[in-house]
């Protein structure tokens, strides 16, 4: 009977042991392998979630510096309207710039009228005078100018987008006494400058926008 029992009890050890070779192993190899796969997901999920948010930020940001760009472009329209105005006061026989009783310039009635390249500039006067929403405009770019320019050195640590956006201040807030000295055909070709130099400045941040990094 001892023998038996011993015989019973070493059978079921060997089973034992056979299944615990065989089925723990990979129990437990398949459990570490979910928890690896686990952590794999949430260290992924973590990533594209900082991945989104730091592009979220860079974008706010580009937006930001499109704004100044903006401001630049309504400065640029408002300069044109009003040398295309100043381009239609009438003159004397002699060539020089008529002016009614009052001393103020006479200017031919049908300029007035609008024109669909300048209705953002006739928008931004806001029912003040020319020189007037002139005036404030450059004043939006200079209140505006320190932190557009922060942001420019943040996206591009080569300068050579800051270089573009000084040209364009230059182009346009800089040339504002040439409205009293009449420079009106400097003034067209640094305006045609200042667009030129717009479209460079919007494409680099385009380029900054789909930038991965």
């Amino acid at each position: 009977m001892d023998i038996l029992l011993y015989l019973l009890y070493s059978l079921v050890g060997f089973v034992c042991g056979l299944f615990l070779k065989s089925f723990l192993p990979d129990y437990f190899g398949q459990k570490g392998k979910n928890l690896a796969t686990k952590e794999d997901i949430e260290e992924i999920t973590i990533k594209t979630e900082k991945a989104r948010q730091l592009q979220q930020r860079k974008e706010k940001k580009i937006d930001k510096v499109n704004e100044q760009l903006n401001r630049f472009a309504e400065l640029t329209e408002l300069y044109a309207f009003f040398a295309r105005i100043e381009e239609h006061i009438v003159k004397d026989e002699s060539g020089k710039l008529a002016k009614d009783e009052t001393g103020n310039y006479i200017i031919e009635k049908h300029i007035l009228e609008s024109e669909p390249r300048f209705e953002k500039a006739i928008e931004a006067l806001k029912g003040s005078d020319l020189k007037g929403a002139i005036a404030q405009k450059i004043a939006e770019i200079r209140l505006s100018s320190g932190e557009a320019i922060a942001i420019v050195h943040e996206l591009d640590s080569s300068g050579e987008l800051n270089k573009k956006f000084q040209k364009i201040y230059i182009q346009t807030a800089s040339i504002e006494d040439w409205i009293e000295r009449k420079n009106f055909e400097q003034m067209v070709n640094s305006l045609r400058e200042a667009r030129q130099t717009g479209r460079k400045i919007y494409s680099m941040l385009e380029a900054y926008r789909n930038n991965d990094q």
